[in-house]
């Protein structure tokens, strides 16, 4: 329409060309050198299907740069960078996955200050001694921890991000338990400062696979420096198990049982009183369940039960031959040392119950 000063004119139909804008989200920040860089990204990025693209040049990112959740890097940027938002969207959680894969093809050439980190409903936090135990002696069991419950999730939908400086973070145990406290507030003072960071400021639950390790961090306030006092109070600390049962579970379909498990209880599931989440995750999975009578500390303790053998025989000769009255398809708890001691007590493997849990929902296609 042209005209000149006093135009008028009547719309009587207007028809709107809009996008739909999907439930399920998968979003990322992603960071360059500069802002051609940026922009080169645009059209790549939009071949593998990102739905929503928005450039910030470095400007805007200093403009938010204190608020809460914002990642550190953003402060460190040099002058000049430039930041893409894209978002990926699916119509349900089925295809999240897909999204993810399309999204990590998509950066592998880009060229970014910062891998790129894409949001997820949970922070997974693998244990240090996950990360650096391997499998026992007659363990057929070629899946890692960590790759059983990054399976189960991806199964029941549940996208996770495993932080990529993950290496030189502890929850401190190793160092409280043998009274060597100012090792102990380093380290946890260094955790619960990247669990805010990686959580976005407390906003996604922090999943631990270790049971002694959730039980060390959810109990640590008391030896943080006050700014991560703080910071410790907006976080959700779960052991795998609670997120398991809770999240996961109920997402999951149950494609096959095994006949019969034990379970050992670990000292510091029993003291987070989610025990009872252990031995209903293991119903879903099994016909029977046993959990011996006499069940208790295996006494491992940390390191001890490689320095001192006996003291993890005598605790657990009792609650050991309740275990092998009769023969069980798998033997199952959530830390790997008890699993060890109970393994040298029973002469029977112990795992962790996220390999059961990761038997029962694999897909037939899929190999045992």
């Amino acid at each position: 329409m042209i005209g000149a000063e006093g135009t008028l004119a009547f719309i009587a139909e207007a028809v709107l060309e809009t996008v739909p804008d999907l439930p399920v989200k998968y979003t990322g920040l992603l960071l360059f050198p500069d802002f051609r860089s940026a922009c080169d990204a645009i059209v790549p990025l939009r071949d593998a299907g990102a739905a929503a693209l928005e450039v910030m040049d470095r400007a805007s990112l200093r403009s938010v740069e204190n608020k809460p959740g914002i990642p550190s890097e953003i402060k460190q940027l040099p002058d000049g960078a430039a930041g893409l938002l894209v978002e990926f969207q699916s119509a349900d959680r089925t295809a999240i996955q897909e999204n993810a894969a399309k999204a990590e093809a998509a950066v592998e050439a880009l060229k970014l200050l910062y891998p790129a980190e894409f949001t997820s409903e949970a922070v997974y936090f693998p244990a240090c001694i996950s990360r650096i135990m391997g499998a026992l002696p007659d363990e057929q069991q070629e899946t890692s921890v960590m790759q059983a419950l990054l399976s189960v999730a991806e199964r029941a939908g549940v996208q996770l991000c495993v932080p990529s400086d993950i290496s030189g973070n502890c929850c401190g145990v190793p160092f409280s338990s043998k009274g060597y406290e100012a090792a102990h507030h380093v380290a946890i003072d260094r955790t619960i400062e990247n669990f805010f960071r990686w959580s976005n400021g407390g906003e996604l639950p922090i999943i631990v696979d270790t049971s002694p390790c959730t039980h060390g961090l959810k109990t640590a306030r008391s030896h943080l420096s006050p700014e991560n006092q703080a910071r410790f109070d907006k976080l959700t600390i779960l052991d795998s198990i609670e997120f398991a049962h809770d999240r996961l579970l109920p997402r999951l379909t149950i494609r096959r049982k095994v006949h019969s498990v034990a379970l050992h209880a670990v000292c510091f599931a029993t003291k987070m009183a989610i025990t009872p989440k252990l031995i209903r995750i293991s119903e879903a999975c099994s016909d029977t369940v046993l959990v011996p009578r006499d069940a208790g500390c295996c006494a491992f303790a940390g390191d001890r039960g490689f320095l001192f053998p006996e003291l993890t025989a005598a605790a657990t000769s009792i609650e050991a031959a309740q275990a092998i009255t009769k023969e069980h398809d798998g033997y199952y708890s959530s830390s790997r040392t008890c699993e060890i001691g109970m393994t040298r007590a029973t002469g029977k493997v112990y795992q962790s119950y996220l390999h059961l849990l990761d038997y029962a929902t694999r897909p037939e296609n899929q190999e045992l």
